[in-house]
């Protein structure tokens, strides 16, 4: 994390390890739980069901803490295991 600081921006890749495996086969959706609307690819929406477990996250850098980085609009659940940090 050496000079991270020097960055506003930050690309987070993250493990979402609370899916099923069953979750992963689903390809498409209701928006919102909702199925007034009309089915959609999971790619196109911010369901929590995918097929690929890893997550991705653009967060804005707001201070560094010795090894603890505070960031603001993380979409990740708390304790989610990180997989890598991108300088953008």
């Amino acid at each position: 994390m050496d000079k991270i600081e020097n960055y506003n921006k930050l690309r987070i890749l993250y493990w979402m390890d609370k899916l099923n495996d069953s979750d992963r086969e689903i390809l498409s959706v209701y928006p919102h739980n909702n199925k007034n609307n009309i089915k959609r690819g999971v790619f196109s929406t911010h369901s929590p069901v995918r097929p690929n477990p890893i997550g991705v996250s653009t967060v804005n850098l707001i201070n560094r803490e010795n090894n603890i980085l505070i960031v603001k609009g993380l979409d990740a659940l708390d304790n989610s295991p990180l997989i890598d940090i991108k300088s953008n």
